[in-house]
């Protein structure tokens, strides 16, 4: 369904910011983006992650700051912990 809104452009094989891979869904301005990276197998969601692009819409190299912010989604599950008690 996301996949499938105006402007959203879809990646197979991008990693997150722990090596995982999977399919991202990058959608925003031309020169910034987000990634909503998912595991293909699963459906589970892996990371967001916010990407800046140069001038002529392409990459920048990594030591450019390729990937500006990233959250890592390490568990998904329903809880009755407040958030902050461990």
């Amino acid at each position: 369904m996301l996949a499938g809104l105006p402007g959203t452009r879809v990646a197979d094989g991008v990693t997150d910011f722990d090596g995982r891979t999977g399919v991202a869904l990058m959608y925003g301005p031309p020169r910034s983006f987000e990634q909503i990276v998912i595991d293909r197998d699963s459906g589970d969601l892996l990371a967001l992650q916010y990407e800046q692009t140069s001038g002529d819409g392409r990459t920048r190299e990594l030591d450019d700051g390729e990937v500006t912010e990233s959250y890592v989604v390490k568990r998904l599950g329903w809880t009755d912990e407040a958030p902050g008690s461990d």
